[in-house]
């Protein structure tokens, strides 16, 4: 006989985040004549990585401004980057909050520099909305301030592992990914989502992003053969 499935104690998931402390009753500075807010992530257009959340922060920032902005205030973004998050990530988001004394801050581009922006603003109870990273862990640490864009993983594994159940033939398949920590993190939830809908594929091949390994991984992909 089957155990029951056990119930949690407490289900973070369906957990409502609410915030009831300090803040909500503080004055806006004094002397104010812009409102900032912080963007994580390279301000450059031509960015592979960030060039287009930059615009698209640009965007929104210049329609908001044209609508009145806050007050009569304009808004400004005011930009910090480190290219190696592990190494100076979470010292230019401090920076952003305690030195350019934002209001807010956009980013980070990926699912690693939006964990190190998270652990900042956590302290710093800055609003954080993160338009890049679909892990799902950087919204488990039930930061009520901390917002995603995207959908996270899990969401992205059932769509790919459906169309791959309703196109399914029997053949085997080949699973490509990158090794990057977001890459991963959706490999790891698509092989889960698959292992339960009973599909497996017979190679998984993986490359290192900005490597240019199209024949190496073709050829690999090819052995299922």
């Amino acid at each position: 006989m089957l155990a029951a499935a056990q119930e949690p104690y407490k289900d973070a998931r369906r957990q409502r985040l609410e915030y009831h402390g300090p803040g909500r009753d503080e004055p806006e500075p004094s002397g104010l004549r812009e409102v900032r807010i912080g963007y994580y992530g390279p301000d450059d257009p031509a960015n592979p990585l960030g060039g287009t959340f930059w615009q698209g922060a640009q965007r929104a920032v210049g329609e908001a401004n044209r609508s009145g902005g806050y007050n009569g205030l304009p808004f400004r973004l005011a930009a910090r980057w480190s290219e190696n998050p592990w190494t100076g990530g979470a010292g230019v988001v401090v920076q952003m909050a305690y030195t350019d004394k934002v209001w807010a801050i956009i980013g980070g581009i990926d699912g690693t520099s939006t964990h190190l922006a998270e652990q900042v603003v956590t302290k710093a109870l800055l609003p954080l909305v993160d338009p890049g990273s679909t892990d799902k862990t950087v919204n488990q640490a039930s930061v009520p301030w901390m917002f995603s864009w995207l959908p996270a993983d899990p969401a992205h594994a059932e769509a790919i592992g459906r169309g791959l159940r309703e196109s399914s033939t029997g053949e085997s398949f080949v699973l490509i990914s990158a090794t990057d920590h977001d890459s991963r993190a959706l490999a790891a939830e698509l092989k889960s989502f698959l292992a339960r809908n009973h599909l497996t594929p017979g190679r998984h091949v993986e490359f290192q992003p900005g490597v240019l390994e199209g024949a190496r991984i073709a050829a690999e992909a090819a052995q299922l053969k």
